[in-house]
């Protein structure tokens, strides 16, 4: 749809591969969406996915009628990580998705890489695109699946918690603060506040 759209950007917030396994079975049983690589545990096998993933006619269109604005968020990497996860393994899938997305950064280090940044359009949007997992803290309550459905737990208000680390909430704050923009947004891959689901949207 994004190539047919006529749209001036695209702000992509995660998810542009997924590390699963290679046949992955969907909610409801569908297993038609199959990769041609093994689970990714290295450079290659995350360059292998991004490689699929980019060969798909319709994103190519996608990648051609407009910008992306992209930042990661869970697949990525592993699923539902956070800033416990092995470095070596964040080093090398942050590396394939600094070779395969459109991104002005500086290569990953160490298994870092500063991808929160700014987006000015003018003087009508700051947009700030946020890192929403490599400095997160791991969910606070047993089973925890973000999205509300399990007991609630005394550690999830823990002040001393964090979704942004220190520097990146300080720099957004910074950044709020100095806007001067008609319109500020966040541009967040994941939820940061309380989702309301029916009975009928959560998971059997």
């Amino acid at each position: 749809a994004a190539a047919v759209d006529d749209l001036d950007l695209v702000v992509f917030l995660g998810d542009y591969i997924y590390e699963l396994p290679n046949i992955f079975t969907g909610p409801d049983g569908d297993t038609s969406r199959r990769y041609s690589s093994p689970v990714p545990t290295d450079l290659a096998g995350y360059r292998a996915r991004y490689t699929q993933v980019k060969g798909d006619a319709q994103l190519i269109a996608a990648h051609r009628s407009a910008p992306f604005f992209a930042i990661w968020d869970d697949h990525e990497v592993v699923n539902n990580y956070t800033v416990d996860v092995d470095p070596v393994l964040r080093q090398a899938a942050y590396q394939a998705w600094w070779e395969h997305l459109p991104v002005r950064l500086a290569p990953p280090r160490n298994g870092e890489l500063v991808a929160y940044r700014p987006l000015r359009v003018g003087s009508l949007l700051d947009l700030f695109i946020l890192d929403t997992r490599q400095y997160t803290d791991a969910p606070p309550c047993p089973g925890d699946d973000v999205l509300g459905t399990v007991p609630d737990c005394p550690e999830r208000t823990n002040p001393k918690r964090t979704l942004l680390g220190a520097t990146q909430r300080k720099w957004l704050l910074e950044q709020l603060d100095a806007s001067t923009a008609t319109w500020t947004a966040l541009a967040n891959p994941v939820l940061f506040a309380d989702f309301a689901l029916r009975r009928s949207d959560c998971p059997s």
